[in-house]
C-alpha cells in the first residue's frame, strides 16, 4: 500500500436518534461509532467481514472499555480514530480516540477481539495478522489491556428481558451493542439525569439467541462503582459482565 493508513479516521454527525433524554449521546451510541470504525479499518487492512467469511471465520468482540470526558450533543460533528494495539494469544486488541474536529478529546476506548470458526464456533489463531507487525501504530490509550471483570458475590435482579428479532445481528446472536442498552435500562431516568457515566467496561462471555430470557442484575459498591451482569434464565449461564463508574453532575 502506497500510503498505508495505520490510523483510520471516520467523521460522524450526531443525529437525533443518537441522543438520550438528557440531550447527549450515551454509551450505546459511542459503542456503535467505535465498532463501525473498527469494521472500516479491518476492511481496509484486508481482514474485514467479507474476507473473513471467505475463510469461514468471523470476528467476535470479547472485551470493551471506554472512558469519556464528555458525550457529544445533537448536531455536533465528531471524529473517531482507531488502530490495532497489539496481540496476546488468541486476542487482538484495537484502540480508539474520539474527538471534536476542533481537537477536543472526548474519550478513549480499547477492545479485545477473537476470530472463531463459523463451522466449529472455536477460536482460531491470528497468524494472518502477522503482516501488519511491519507497520508502526500509536501507543495504547490505556496502561493495560481490557481484562476479565470479577463480579461481586451478590447482585440484585433488576428486570428480565426477552430477546427480540430487532436485537439480532447477521450472525444469528444478539448484537453486542444491545447488551449495553440493556444495562443502561437498569438505571432509571432520574439517575441518568443526575449522573455522568465516566467509565464503562464490559466482557462478552457467551452468546444469547432469539427468544432467550435474560436476567439483568446490578450491584452497587460503597465507592460509587456499579457492577452488572446478564444471565440466561434457562441455564443461568453468565452472558455479560460489566463495570461502570458514574459521577454525579455538579
Amino acid at each position: 500500500m502506497n500510503s498505508f493508513k495505520n490510523v483510520w479516521s471516520d467523521s460522524y454527525s450526531i443525529q437525533w436518534r443518537d441522543t438520550t433524554a438528557n440531550g447527549f449521546t450515551g454509551i450505546v451510541a459511542m459503542m456503535h461509532f467505535f465498532q463501525e470504525s473498527a469494521w472500516h479499518h479491518a476492511d481496509y487492512l484486508g481482514f474485514g467481514l467479507e474476507k473473513s467469511a471467505e475463510h469461514e471465520q468471523v470476528w467476535v468482540i470479547v472485551r470493551f472499555k471506554v472512558r469519556m470526558n464528555r458525550y457529544p450533543t445533537w448536531c455536533e460533528s465528531i471524529k473517531v480514530e482507531t488502530w490495532p494495539s497489539g496481540r496476546e494469544g488468541l486476542l487482538a486488541f484495537r484502540d480508539f480516540k474520539i474527538m471534536t474536529h476542533e481537537g477536543e478529546v472526548l474519550g478513549y476506548g480499547t477492545s479485545a477481539w477473537m476470530v472463531i470458526s463459523t463451522l466449529t464456533r472455536r477460536p482460531k489463531k491470528l497468524d494472518f495478522l502477522d503482516y501488519i507487525s511491519q507497520y508502526h501504530f500509536p501507543d495504547p490509550v490505556f496502561q493495560s489491556q481490557p481484562g476479565k471483570i470479577i463480579l461481586p458475590n451478590h447482585l440484585e435482579p433488576e428486570y428480565v428481558y426477552k430477546v427480540r428479532y430487532g436485537d439480532m445481528d447477521a450472525h444469528g446472536h444478539v448484537n453486542n451493542v444491545r447488551y449495553s442498552a440493556m444495562i443502561m435500562e437498569a438505571f432509571d431516568q432520574e439517575w441518568h439525569k443526575s449522573h455522568f457515566l465516566k467509565s464503562f467496561e464490559i466482557n462478552f462471555i457467551q452468546e444469547a439467541l432469539h427468544c432467550d430470557e435474560l436476567s439483568v442484575k446490578l450491584g452497587h459498591l460503597e465507592n460509587g462503582d456499579f457492577f452488572a451482569s446478564i444471565n440466561r434464565l434457562n441455564d443461568n449461564q453468565l452472558v455479560i459482565a460489566a463495570h461502570l463508574m458514574w459521577e454525579k453532575h455538579s
